[in-house]
């Protein structure tokens, strides 16, 4: 799982894999990653790799972080 703490107000994260594309977007994000079955089935079982993503805080006037994150099967 990832667990991005508490911020204050919204959070939107986007989720990347190495080629770009995204794989996983959530606007009002709740530590809920990765999406449980019937939420995203085709994202639910993503292959073992690292993945990028995307923080965006709206109360930080929509200020963004970025780190890596890697799942292991």
């Amino acid at each position: 799982f990832l667990v991005l703490g508490t911020f204050n107000g919204p959070v939107s994260l986007y989720v990347y894999d190495r080629w770009g594309a995204l794989v996983y977007a959530s606007d009002g994000y709740g530590n809920d990653w990765p999406p449980q079955a019937g939420q995203a089935a085709a994202n639910s079982n993503l292959p073992a790799t690292t993945y990028w993503y995307v923080v965006k805080v709206a109360a930080a006037g929509g200020q963004e972080r970025v780190g890596e994150i890697t799942v292991l099967r």
